[in-house]
């Protein structure tokens, strides 16, 4: 049996993160003493932990987790939380990307704007709108025939 702060080391998790995994149930350990409450772990947990930090670093959350090491033998269900979570990975990197391309072009904008010094000036359609901002923070929303609303 290993004493919390030897299965830390071992494992490279904090003991806060031990305590805080045996709280929520996503790993218990073996023993706990009745008389001083210090936890206890064997061995064999060692692999459960490593597993558990790489969903983690997979980007699943806590409570994911906890389901996932539920099902961890059930191949197909695995292969569905894989799937899944891989899609939500693939929008981010859409979105990431193209907020990376705004940003890019509002860079290009501003300095091709009087020499590098110029405003940003930023339009955007809507429906029946027209929202264009210049400046530092001043937006203006206007109709279709540029009258303010």
């Amino acid at each position: 049996m290993l004493k919390i702060g030897e299965f830390s080391k071992l494992s490279r998790v904090s003991v806060r993160m031990l305590r805080h995994y045996d709280e929520i149930g996503l790993l218990k350990p073996a023993e706990i003493d009745r008389f001083t409450d210090y936890r206890y772990y064997r061995e064999d947990q060692l692999p459960i932990v490593c597993r558990i930090t790489a969903l983690k670093d997979m980007g699943f959350s806590l409570a994911d987790i906890v389901r996932i090491l539920e099902i961890y033998d059930d191949q197909e269900q695995l292969e569905r939380y894989f799937a899944a979570r891989q899609r939500e990975l693939e929008d981010l990197s859409r979105d990431t990307a193209h907020k990376l391309t705004l940003l890019d072009a509002a860079q290009r904008n501003r300095s091709s704007a009087s020499g590098g010094g110029g405003s940003l000036s930023l339009r955007r359609d809507l429906p029946g709108r027209r929202i264009q901002g210049k400046g530092r923070g001043n937006a203006g929303l206007e109709d279709r025939e540029g009258r303010l609303s």
